[in-house]
Protein backbone atom coordinates (compact mmCIF):
# COMPACT_ATOMS: atom_id res chain seq x y z
CA UNK A 1 0.00 0.00 0.00
CA UNK A 2 1.24 3.50 -0.82
CA UNK A 3 2.35 5.52 2.20
CA UNK A 4 0.55 8.47 0.60
CA UNK A 5 -2.76 6.66 0.14
CA UNK A 6 -5.58 5.57 2.46
CA UNK A 7 -6.51 2.59 0.30
CA UNK A 8 -4.92 -0.70 -0.68
CA UNK A 9 -5.20 0.17 -4.37
CA UNK A 10 -2.07 1.25 -6.20
CA UNK A 11 -2.19 4.92 -7.19
CA UNK A 12 0.41 4.61 -9.94
CA UNK A 13 3.39 2.58 -11.10
CA UNK A 14 6.91 3.96 -11.70
CA UNK A 15 9.18 2.47 -14.38
CA UNK A 16 12.90 3.19 -14.53
CA UNK A 17 14.11 1.17 -17.53
CA UNK A 18 17.77 1.32 -18.47
CA UNK A 19 20.03 -0.68 -20.77
CA UNK A 20 21.50 -2.59 -17.78
CA UNK A 21 18.59 -3.07 -15.37
CA UNK A 22 14.90 -2.24 -15.08
CA UNK A 23 13.23 -1.07 -11.86
CA UNK A 24 9.49 -0.95 -11.26
CA UNK A 25 7.31 -0.43 -8.23
CA UNK A 26 4.27 1.21 -6.69
CA UNK A 27 4.49 4.97 -6.11
CA UNK A 28 4.87 5.74 -2.42
CA UNK A 29 6.91 2.63 -1.61
CA UNK A 30 10.39 3.16 -0.17
CA UNK A 31 12.09 1.30 -3.03
CA UNK A 32 11.11 -0.41 -6.28
CA UNK A 33 9.41 -3.75 -5.84
CA UNK A 34 11.36 -5.23 -8.74
CA UNK A 35 14.92 -4.73 -9.89
CA UNK A 36 15.46 -6.86 -12.98
CA UNK A 37 19.07 -7.55 -13.98
CA UNK A 38 19.13 -8.39 -17.68
CA UNK A 39 22.23 -10.58 -17.39
CA UNK A 40 20.34 -12.83 -14.97
CA UNK A 41 17.20 -13.07 -17.10
CA UNK A 42 16.89 -15.96 -19.58
CA UNK A 43 14.80 -13.67 -21.81
CA UNK A 44 17.42 -10.93 -22.11
CA UNK A 45 20.80 -12.38 -21.11
CA UNK A 46 22.01 -13.34 -24.60
CA UNK A 47 21.08 -9.98 -26.16
CA UNK A 48 22.64 -8.11 -23.23
CA UNK A 49 26.07 -9.71 -23.62
CA UNK A 50 26.01 -9.70 -27.42
CA UNK A 51 25.46 -5.93 -27.34
CA UNK A 52 28.46 -5.38 -25.05
CA UNK A 53 26.92 -5.34 -21.56
CA UNK A 54 23.75 -3.46 -22.57
CA UNK A 55 20.32 -4.41 -23.84
CA UNK A 56 20.32 -1.78 -26.57
CA UNK A 57 22.23 1.15 -28.01
CA UNK A 58 20.89 4.48 -26.79
CA UNK A 59 20.08 5.77 -30.26
CA UNK A 60 18.56 2.47 -31.39
CA UNK A 61 15.76 1.50 -29.05
CA UNK A 62 14.11 -1.71 -30.14
CA UNK A 63 10.36 -1.40 -29.58
CA UNK A 64 9.97 -5.16 -29.30
CA UNK A 65 12.64 -5.41 -26.61
CA UNK A 66 11.12 -2.45 -24.73
CA UNK A 67 7.71 -4.12 -24.90
CA UNK A 68 9.14 -7.38 -23.56
CA UNK A 69 10.81 -5.59 -20.64
CA UNK A 70 7.60 -3.76 -19.70
CA UNK A 71 5.56 -6.96 -20.00
CA UNK A 72 8.06 -8.88 -17.87
CA UNK A 73 7.94 -6.15 -15.20
CA UNK A 74 4.13 -6.20 -15.16
CA UNK A 75 4.13 -9.99 -14.86
CA UNK A 76 6.35 -9.80 -11.79
CA UNK A 77 4.23 -7.03 -10.26
CA UNK A 78 0.85 -8.55 -11.12
CA UNK A 79 0.07 -9.81 -7.61
CA UNK A 80 0.53 -6.40 -6.05
CA UNK A 81 -1.61 -4.84 -8.80
CA UNK A 82 -4.26 -7.57 -8.42
CA UNK A 83 -3.84 -8.19 -12.13
CA UNK A 84 -5.32 -4.77 -12.95
CA UNK A 85 -2.33 -2.91 -14.40
CA UNK A 86 -4.60 -1.45 -17.10
CA UNK A 87 -6.37 0.61 -14.41
CA UNK A 88 -3.21 2.20 -12.98
CA UNK A 89 -1.29 5.22 -14.42
CA UNK A 90 2.42 4.70 -15.16
CA UNK A 91 5.34 7.11 -15.05
CA UNK A 92 8.55 6.47 -16.99
CA UNK A 93 11.99 7.99 -16.53
CA UNK A 94 14.14 9.09 -19.49
CA UNK A 95 17.58 10.46 -20.27
CA UNK A 96 18.03 14.03 -21.44
CA UNK A 97 17.98 14.20 -25.23
CA UNK A 98 16.72 10.63 -25.35
CA UNK A 99 15.70 9.19 -28.68
CA UNK A 100 12.27 10.70 -29.58
CA UNK A 101 11.13 7.37 -30.96
CA UNK A 102 11.46 5.88 -27.47
CA UNK A 103 8.86 8.35 -26.20
CA UNK A 104 6.63 7.44 -29.14
CA UNK A 105 7.05 3.74 -28.37
CA UNK A 106 6.16 4.23 -24.70
CA UNK A 107 2.97 6.14 -25.55
CA UNK A 108 1.96 3.62 -28.20
CA UNK A 109 2.69 0.58 -26.04
CA UNK A 110 1.06 1.89 -22.89
CA UNK A 111 -2.13 3.12 -24.54
CA UNK A 112 -2.58 0.53 -27.30
CA UNK A 113 -0.93 -2.62 -25.98
CA UNK A 114 -1.40 -2.33 -22.20
CA UNK A 115 -4.46 -0.05 -22.18
CA UNK A 116 -3.52 2.07 -19.17
CA UNK A 117 -5.58 5.22 -18.41
CA UNK A 118 -2.70 7.73 -18.34
CA UNK A 119 1.08 8.03 -18.40
CA UNK A 120 3.93 10.52 -18.13
CA UNK A 121 7.66 10.60 -18.94
CA UNK A 122 10.09 12.67 -16.83
CA UNK A 123 13.87 13.37 -16.96
CA UNK A 124 15.73 11.14 -14.53
CA UNK A 125 18.08 13.94 -13.37
CA UNK A 126 15.18 16.05 -12.14
CA UNK A 127 13.74 13.02 -10.37
CA UNK A 128 17.12 12.30 -8.76
CA UNK A 129 17.16 15.82 -7.31
CA UNK A 130 13.63 15.26 -5.94
CA UNK A 131 14.87 12.12 -4.22
CA UNK A 132 17.74 14.02 -2.57
CA UNK A 133 15.34 16.49 -0.93
CA UNK A 134 17.17 19.45 -2.46
CA UNK A 135 15.89 22.34 -4.56
CA UNK A 136 19.29 23.15 -6.07
CA UNK A 137 22.26 21.11 -7.24
CA UNK A 138 24.15 19.68 -10.16
CA UNK A 139 23.11 16.09 -10.81
CA UNK A 140 25.65 13.73 -12.37
CA UNK A 141 23.87 10.65 -13.59
CA UNK A 142 26.18 7.95 -14.84
CA UNK A 143 24.39 4.78 -15.79
CA UNK A 144 25.26 1.90 -18.02
CA UNK A 145 25.37 3.71 -21.37
CA UNK A 146 25.10 7.44 -20.74
CA UNK A 147 26.69 10.01 -18.42
CA UNK A 148 24.87 13.35 -18.11
CA UNK A 149 24.95 16.49 -15.97
CA UNK A 150 22.16 18.94 -15.28
CA UNK A 151 21.98 21.98 -13.00
CA UNK A 152 18.72 22.80 -11.25
CA UNK A 153 18.75 25.99 -9.17
CA UNK A 154 15.82 26.76 -6.89
CA UNK A 155 13.61 24.58 -9.04
CA UNK A 156 14.71 26.02 -12.39
CA UNK A 157 16.63 24.02 -14.99
CA UNK A 158 19.77 25.76 -16.30
CA UNK A 159 19.67 24.64 -19.92
CA UNK A 160 23.29 25.54 -20.74
CA UNK A 161 24.46 23.19 -17.97
CA UNK A 162 23.27 20.09 -19.80
CA UNK A 163 26.25 17.94 -20.77
CA UNK A 164 26.08 14.40 -22.12
CA UNK A 165 28.56 11.71 -23.06
CA UNK A 166 27.67 8.27 -24.38
CA UNK A 167 29.74 6.24 -21.95
CA UNK A 168 29.12 4.56 -18.62
CA UNK A 169 29.23 1.19 -16.93
CA UNK A 170 29.18 -0.79 -20.19
CA UNK A 171 32.35 0.95 -21.42
CA UNK A 172 34.01 0.29 -18.06
CA UNK A 173 33.02 -3.40 -18.23
CA UNK A 174 34.38 -3.82 -21.76
CA UNK A 175 37.65 -2.14 -20.80
CA UNK A 176 38.03 -4.48 -17.82
CA UNK A 177 37.31 -7.46 -20.03
CA UNK A 178 39.90 -6.37 -22.58
CA UNK A 179 42.39 -5.81 -19.76
CA UNK A 180 42.29 -9.53 -19.04
CA UNK A 181 43.03 -10.60 -22.60
CA UNK A 182 45.90 -13.09 -22.80
CA UNK A 183 46.11 -13.05 -18.98
CA UNK A 184 43.34 -15.37 -17.83
CA UNK A 185 41.10 -16.99 -20.44
CA UNK A 186 38.62 -18.29 -17.88
CA UNK A 187 38.16 -14.78 -16.56
CA UNK A 188 38.07 -13.02 -19.91
CA UNK A 189 35.38 -15.40 -21.17
CA UNK A 190 33.23 -15.00 -18.05
CA UNK A 191 31.14 -11.82 -18.53
CA UNK A 192 29.33 -12.18 -15.19
CA UNK A 193 32.67 -12.17 -13.40
CA UNK A 194 33.73 -9.02 -15.24
CA UNK A 195 30.58 -7.30 -13.93
CA UNK A 196 31.40 -8.34 -10.37
CA UNK A 197 34.93 -6.92 -10.64
CA UNK A 198 33.58 -3.36 -10.58
CA UNK A 199 32.15 -4.00 -7.12
CA UNK A 200 35.29 -5.73 -5.82
CA UNK A 201 38.21 -3.71 -7.21
CA UNK A 202 38.34 -0.17 -5.87
CA UNK A 203 38.86 2.97 -7.94
CA UNK A 204 39.99 4.75 -4.78
CA UNK A 205 43.59 5.91 -5.46
CA UNK A 206 44.46 5.11 -1.83
CA UNK A 207 43.78 1.38 -2.34
CA UNK A 208 46.84 -0.20 -4.04
CA UNK A 209 45.35 -3.64 -4.81
CA UNK A 210 42.43 -5.98 -4.10
CA UNK A 211 42.44 -9.74 -3.62
CA UNK A 212 39.74 -11.53 -5.61
CA UNK A 213 38.84 -15.12 -6.39
CA UNK A 214 38.89 -15.98 -10.09
CA UNK A 215 36.27 -18.26 -11.70
CA UNK A 216 38.84 -21.09 -11.74
CA UNK A 217 39.19 -20.84 -7.95
CA UNK A 218 42.58 -19.13 -7.81
CA UNK A 219 42.95 -16.05 -5.62
CA UNK A 220 44.96 -13.19 -7.10
CA UNK A 221 45.74 -9.59 -6.21
CA UNK A 222 44.42 -7.17 -8.83
CA UNK A 223 46.59 -4.07 -8.98
CA UNK A 224 44.58 -0.86 -8.82
CA UNK A 225 46.49 0.46 -11.85
CA UNK A 226 44.72 -2.09 -14.05
CA UNK A 227 41.29 -0.99 -12.81
CA UNK A 228 42.20 2.68 -13.09
CA UNK A 229 43.43 2.12 -16.64
CA UNK A 230 40.01 0.69 -17.49
CA UNK A 231 38.19 3.68 -15.99
CA UNK A 232 40.49 6.54 -16.97
CA UNK A 233 38.15 7.63 -19.77
CA UNK A 234 35.86 8.92 -16.98
CA UNK A 235 38.41 10.69 -14.82
CA UNK A 236 41.21 12.19 -16.93
CA UNK A 237 40.92 15.94 -16.36
CA UNK A 238 42.90 16.61 -19.52
CA UNK A 239 40.00 15.20 -21.54
CA UNK A 240 37.09 17.52 -22.24
CA UNK A 241 34.59 14.69 -21.86
CA UNK A 242 35.74 13.38 -18.43
CA UNK A 243 33.15 13.43 -15.63
CA UNK A 244 35.02 16.02 -13.57
CA UNK A 245 35.20 18.25 -16.66
CA UNK A 246 31.46 17.83 -17.29
CA UNK A 247 30.75 18.87 -13.71
CA UNK A 248 33.00 21.90 -14.00
CA UNK A 249 31.48 22.96 -17.32
CA UNK A 250 27.97 22.54 -15.94
CA UNK A 251 28.65 24.70 -12.89
CA UNK A 252 30.47 27.38 -14.86
CA UNK A 253 27.55 27.54 -17.33
CA UNK A 254 25.38 28.72 -14.43
CA UNK A 255 25.11 32.29 -13.11
CA UNK A 256 27.99 33.29 -10.89
CA UNK A 257 25.77 33.77 -7.81
CA UNK A 258 24.62 30.12 -8.09
CA UNK A 259 28.03 28.50 -8.26
CA UNK A 260 28.93 28.33 -4.58
CA UNK A 261 25.73 26.39 -3.82
CA UNK A 262 26.35 24.10 -6.76
CA UNK A 263 29.91 23.27 -5.69
CA UNK A 264 28.45 22.07 -2.37
CA UNK A 265 25.65 20.07 -4.01
CA UNK A 266 27.30 17.73 -6.54
CA UNK A 267 24.80 14.86 -6.55
CA UNK A 268 25.67 11.41 -7.88
CA UNK A 269 23.06 9.14 -9.43
CA UNK A 270 23.09 5.96 -11.48
CA UNK A 271 24.48 2.45 -11.21
CA UNK A 272 27.91 3.26 -12.62
CA UNK A 273 28.57 5.54 -9.63
CA UNK A 274 28.25 2.46 -7.36
CA UNK A 275 31.55 1.05 -8.63
CA UNK A 276 33.81 0.59 -5.62
CA UNK A 277 35.76 3.78 -4.89
CA UNK A 278 33.91 5.85 -7.53
CA UNK A 279 33.10 8.73 -5.17
CA UNK A 280 36.67 8.90 -3.85
CA UNK A 281 38.15 8.75 -7.34
CA UNK A 282 35.83 11.48 -8.65
CA UNK A 283 36.53 13.70 -5.63
CA UNK A 284 40.28 13.28 -6.09
CA UNK A 285 40.07 14.03 -9.82
CA UNK A 286 37.80 17.06 -9.35
CA UNK A 287 40.06 18.45 -6.61
CA UNK A 288 43.03 18.30 -8.97
CA UNK A 289 41.05 20.09 -11.66
CA UNK A 290 40.01 22.87 -9.27
CA UNK A 291 43.57 23.40 -8.05
CA UNK A 292 44.51 24.33 -11.59
CA UNK A 293 41.56 26.63 -12.22
CA UNK A 294 40.01 27.75 -8.93
CA UNK A 295 42.47 27.28 -6.10
CA UNK A 296 40.94 27.00 -2.61
CA UNK A 297 37.46 26.29 -3.96
CA UNK A 298 35.69 23.82 -1.70
CA UNK A 299 33.09 21.31 -2.86
CA UNK A 300 31.01 18.38 -1.68
CA UNK A 301 30.08 15.23 -3.59
CA UNK A 302 26.77 13.77 -2.35
CA UNK A 303 26.62 10.01 -2.88
CA UNK A 304 23.43 8.61 -1.37
CA UNK A 305 23.38 4.85 -0.67
CA UNK A 306 20.10 4.78 -2.65
CA UNK A 307 21.56 6.47 -5.74
CA UNK A 308 20.98 3.37 -7.88
CA UNK A 309 17.26 4.01 -7.34
CA UNK A 310 17.33 7.82 -7.20
CA UNK A 311 15.29 8.40 -10.39
CA UNK A 312 12.76 5.78 -9.31
CA UNK A 313 12.44 7.30 -5.82
CA UNK A 314 12.04 10.76 -7.35
CA UNK A 315 9.34 9.41 -9.67
CA UNK A 316 7.61 7.84 -6.70
CA UNK A 317 7.62 11.21 -4.92
CA UNK A 318 6.41 13.10 -8.00
CA UNK A 319 3.48 10.80 -8.75
CA UNK A 320 2.37 10.93 -5.12
CA UNK A 321 1.98 14.73 -5.20
CA UNK A 322 -1.52 16.15 -5.66
CA UNK A 323 -0.32 18.42 -8.49
CA UNK A 324 0.47 15.36 -10.60
CA UNK A 325 -3.19 15.08 -11.60
CA UNK A 326 -2.59 18.09 -13.88
CA UNK A 327 0.35 16.42 -15.65
CA UNK A 328 -0.87 12.91 -16.40
CA UNK A 329 -1.41 12.43 -20.14
CA UNK A 330 -4.63 10.54 -20.78
CA UNK A 331 -5.64 8.20 -23.58
CA UNK A 332 -8.00 10.82 -25.05
CA UNK A 333 -5.05 13.17 -25.64
CA UNK A 334 -3.16 10.36 -27.36
CA UNK A 335 -6.14 9.61 -29.58
CA UNK A 336 -6.38 13.28 -30.52
CA UNK A 337 -2.69 14.19 -31.00
CA UNK A 338 -0.86 10.93 -31.61
CA UNK A 339 2.38 9.97 -29.85
CA UNK A 340 4.59 12.70 -31.36
CA UNK A 341 2.01 15.38 -30.60
CA UNK A 342 2.31 14.68 -26.86
CA UNK A 343 6.00 15.58 -26.56
CA UNK A 344 5.23 19.25 -25.86
CA UNK A 345 3.28 18.24 -22.75
CA UNK A 346 6.40 16.77 -21.14
CA UNK A 347 9.25 18.45 -19.25
CA UNK A 348 11.77 19.37 -21.94
CA UNK A 349 14.92 20.91 -20.41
Amino acid sequence: MSIYSDTDEADSVVFDIGSHTARIGIAGDDAPEISMNYWESPDFKTTYFENGYKLWENAQYDTNVLENVIESCYDQLSKKLNGKFDAVPALFTEHLYDCPTKRDSIFELMFEKFGIPSTYIAPSQILSLYSSGRGSGIVIESGNSVTETLVIYEGYVIHDSIKRQDYGGATFSLNLKNGFKNKNTATQDNPEFILSLKNQCSLDPRVPSTEIQLPDGNVVAIDSSRVNESSKFMFESSKKDSIDELIYQGIMASDIHCRRDLFYNIILSGGNTLASGFTEKLSDSFEKLLKLRHANTRFKVVSSPERLYSPWIGGSILTSLSMMKYYWIEKAAYDECGARGLHDRLINP
